[in-house]
């Protein structure tokens, strides 16, 4: 059986997928301001600073983009369990992106210095990287992998309601 490969699909999936997760951000920060404003507490200055959180969701976006384009396409002949395995090999592969991804980020900061300035190669900082790389990509592939299964279950759904005689 012979699926078509087509971007705008697996476009779609990932703007609905990035969206649902800036979503979820925006809740759980909005729900930290206003426990800390209840609770009398002050914002912490290091929440501020710098949160990649934006960019694991956009390069976990880009790998369910391309995972769902050119690795394990989603057909509407396909049986459920079949899109729901699809959905898990998806996020799988976002994960695996999103850990590469964040390894590169963790190895360039661990040759910045507290100023700045490129000072060498600091192994305690990259090794701290390697450990947070592993618990983000562990973070999101728990947390992202029912997301992605649902959103590939409801491509599939569109897809059969949306087919062209021609496609089958």
């Amino acid at each position: 059986m012979l699926t078509r490969r087509s971007p705008l699909a697996g476009l779609a999936t990932a703007a609905c997928v990035l969206a649902v997760l800036l979503a979820q951000q925006l809740v759980g920060g909005a729900t930290a301001v206003i426990a800390t404003v209840l609770y009398g507490h002050s914002l912490p200055i290091a929440g501020t600073q710098g949160d990649p959180t934006l960019l694991h969701n956009v390069v976990f976006a880009v790998g369910v983009f391309f995972a769902l384009w050119l690795i394990v396409p989603v057909s509407a002949e396909f049986r459920p369990t079949r899109v729901m395995l699809r959905g898990l090999a998806i996020s799988a592969v976002s994960t695996a992106l999103l850990f590469v991804v964040t390894v590169l980020v963790a190895t360039y900061a661990s040759f910045i210095g507290p100023l700045g300035g490129m000072t060498g190669f600091d192994g305690r900082s990259a090794l701290e990287g390697l450990g947070d790389a592993v618990l983000v990509a562990g973070n999101y592939f728990a947390e992202g992998t029912p997301l992605v299964i649902l959103a590939v279950v409801l491509l599939r759904i569109w897809l059969r309601r949306n087919a062209r005689p021609t496609d089958v």
